[in-house]
């Protein structure tokens, strides 16, 4: 099998004797990183990662652990690069930072509007050039170069080298995430025709900025449940399928996929993605989403499907699959349990 990487979500919603244990079989599993949500409050369940990740940090050895995916609009650029000094002391230099609009905290902050996705305030223009300007302050900050926000100079003493990842679905955030960041989180799922367009889009914007395309880490985030009930994974990861109808309709259409229909028949509280009840969520995402899309986007079971699954968006220049479990308030156990023992060991890692 070829090399990639494997990193995990894990929601900042679980006490520390049960987020603790949890980090310590991720990493003991083989996976690379681990990212936290940073959407505070979501159904009052999601609080601050940072603090999630300093605990992590405290009870791990190597897996490099960042947020996935803090946004300007919640944090100040310089906010941002303090929590992220503090976590990278506390990890021994094992911090990355994931950045972008963040549709989720978005739409708590009451700055977006519901599943469609509708800027309030400002236009998605608008957001990207104020990702770019902050991405920009940030590697001063953290090459160890002088900013100022106002009348005072901000200049660390000594450089950290913490990498910065972008988020991004639509081709010209992909674009931004060549000219700017270390790495990309792609989020068009894991349908190689479409993943091969959004590399493209980076390694365009990485040449327009005069940088060599190969040095962007390319990070293929991908909804997923896998264990040897494949039509059950189905259904589980339905509900979270919906962000490809509502934020990236046209990737689904390009992939020949009937987008007539884009929402459900009802919304179960408080939104599809974060419901509370996750057998009416699958209800409710089974009045429009077919098998189709959840099995050509998503990573589902069996194991030995999803390894060649896997294999195929590695050999389209992968460096590492991110995978987002269905679950918004649990931990990801099974998913770490199943590719301990039946996905990662047929992978050698690319930093080994």
């Amino acid at each position: 099998m070829p090399a990639i990487d494997f990193s995990i979500r894990f929601p900042p919603s679980q006490p520390p004797e049960v987020l603790i244990p949890a980090v310590e079989r991720a990493e003991t599993a083989g996976f690379k990183a681990i990212w936290m949500v940073d959407t505070p409050l979501i159904a009052g369940e999601i609080f601050d990662p940072y603090i999630d990740l300093t605990i992590a940090a405290l009870h791990s050895k190597q897996i490099r652990l960042g947020p996935a995916v803090s946004t300007f609009s919640l944090r100040h650029p310089l906010a941002v690069a303090s929590a992220m000094l503090s976590l990278d002391r506390a990890a021994g230099q094992r911090a990355v930072l994931g950045l972008g609009v963040g549709g989720s905290a978005l739409i708590t902050l009451g700055e977006m509007s519901g599943h469609q996705g509708a800027f309030v305030r400002d236009s998605m223009t608008a957001r990207r050039e104020k990702l770019r300007q902050g991405i920009l302050a940030l590697k001063q900050i953290f090459a160890g170069e002088s900013v100022s926000f106002g009348a005072r100079e901000i200049r660390l003493s000594q450089p950290r080298q913490i990498p910065i990842y972008l988020a991004a679905s639509g081709p010209k955030a992909l674009e931004l995430a060549g000219e700017v960041a270390d790495g990309a989180i792609i989020q068009v799922g894991i349908e190689p025709r479409a993943l091969s367009t959004a590399i493209a889009a980076v390694h365009r914007g990485a040449e327009r900025a005069g940088r060599d395309p190969e040095s962007i880490k390319i990070v293929a985030s991908t909804f997923a449940v896998v264990s040897h009930d494949r039509a059950d994974d189905i259904d589980r990861v339905r509900p979270i399928a919906s962000y490809f109808y509502s934020v990236i309709p046209e990737v689904l259409a390009g992939a020949g996929i009937d987008i007539t229909k884009r929402y459900p028949d009802w919304v179960p509280r408080p939104d599809l993605t974060h419901a509370y009840d996750w057998n009416e969520a699958m209800a409710a995402a089974a009045t429009y989403i077919p098998n189709e899309t959840v099995e050509r986007f998503c990573l589902v079971g069996p194991p030995e499907q999803a390894r060649q699954q896997i294999a195929e968006i590695a050999a389209l220049g992968v460096h590492e699959v991110f995978l987002r479990w269905c679950s918004t308030y649990d931990l990801p156990d099974p998913l770490v349990e199943t590719f301990r023992t039946e996905i990662i060991p047929h992978f050698r890692s690319s930093g080994e």
